[in-house]
């Protein structure tokens, strides 16, 4: 098991060892909270751009949101079995799990719902006709795989993510969850499975197969996995989605609905990997204090924005637009320091009055 500190942003704590071969500062990975600043950035300029007409068809050919996602994804692939391992109890882990996610979560969802009341807010299609039924859905953040409407957008990566903890728990309990070199190749077999099916979205398997590429890189990071295996496993995975793409690429660059096709959605992911390989090959250096900084606030920033773009500010699209990447960066640290970080340092004070489960 890793010690304390090696487990990356928002879960280390505790002093830098030699072990990491990687720059730390107090106990964080720095290229884990510079790829999360970047990624950050990306979701909130795509959403921003989506304003200026003009950039629409760019922006379905090539999706910058997508990108970041992926690189989040990748991120917490990298982080969470590790931090599920350090806590070696799951109630533990589900206990920090819960006020590091639900309590900005749960406050951008009261502040939209009551918009929706007070009629100066417009959540995603079909939110607010089904209050407080969708109110009472939004509370898990279960509701995109439920198929139910989301109060912001921003939601829809946080099902993933909460059946990425389930999923990891299961593994944890089954002693099995480092084994992070046969989840690879099962996930690229589910992308290919998906490929092969005919349909116009690879869905859930691109982002399976981010998170199990991140516990990947991890274990190969810390030793626990061959470097050699690791490397072999990733080339036939990346060739494996190299030739389903290529065997499909004339069904899967078309457009439904005028919204990105799948093989944008496979390029925008691929972009998010890049970004994710290359700050990881330059993890011995130091980063910007300022990118890092954006990396630990980068919850605060994906929120807020998805939270303001469903309220009506004034001005046209592109202005609107402006004066969202302006609020956030007024209001992130704001909540970052005043809700995300009190919450979290109480939930480790409950964490350690609860009763262990263990593997």
């Amino acid at each position: 098991m890793l010690p304390s500190w090696a487990v990356g942003p928002s879960d280390a704590t505790g002093n830098p060892s030699s072990r990491v071969d990687a720059s730390v500062d107090h106990g964080r990975l720095e290229f884990l909270d510079a790829v999360r600043g970047l990624a950050a950035l990306l979701v909130v300029l795509q959403h921003v751009l989506e304003g200026f007409p003009a950039l629409r068809p760019f922006l379905t050919r090539f999706n910058l949101g997508a990108m970041g996602v992926a690189a989040f994804f990748l991120v917490s692939g990298f982080i969470i079995p590790f931090s599920l391992e350090r806590a070696n109890d799951l109630l533990r882990f589900w206990i920090g799990r819960f006020f590091r996610i639900w309590p900005l979560y749960l406050l951008t969802l009261f502040v939209v719902t009551a918009g929706v009341y007070l009629r100066f807010a417009t959540p995603m299609p079909g939110y607010a006709e089904g209050v407080p039924r969708t109110t009472l859905v939004n509370l898990t953040t279960l509701q995109h795989l439920l198929r139910q409407p989301s109060a912001i957008g921003a939601y829809w990566t946080l099902s993933y993510e909460t059946l990425f903890y389930a999923a990891c728990s299961v593994l944890f309990l089954l002693r099995i969850v480092k084994r992070a070199d046969f989840f690879v190749p099962i996930c690229t077999a589910l992308f290919v499975v998906k490929g092969a099916q005919g349909g116009s979205s690879f869905g859930f398997t691109l982002i399976f197969l981010a998170f199990a590429t991140g516990m990947l890189v991890c274990r190969s990071t810390f030793g626990e996995i061959p470097r050699r295996r690791a490397m072999i496993v990733g080339a036939i995975a990346a060739s494996a989605v190299l030739a389903t793409v290529a065997s499909h690429a004339g069904r899967l660059a078309i457009q439904v609905d005028g919204r990105e096709s799948a093989l944008c959605d496979v390029v925008s992911y691929a972009a998010g990997y890049a970004l994710f390989f290359t700050l990881y090959a330059l993890r011995r250096g130091e980063f910007p204090r300022w990118l890092t900084y954006l990396g630990e606030i980068s919850y605060s920033v994906y929120l807020v924005h998805g939270m303001l773009f469903a309220f009506r500010l004034p001005g046209g699209l592109e202005l609107h637009g402006v004066l969202i990447v302006g609020l956030t960066a007024l209001l992130a640290p704001l909540t970052y320091r005043f809700v995300e970080q009190p919450a979290v340092a109480f939930g480790r004070r409950v964490a350690k009055t609860r009763t262990r489960i263990t593997a």
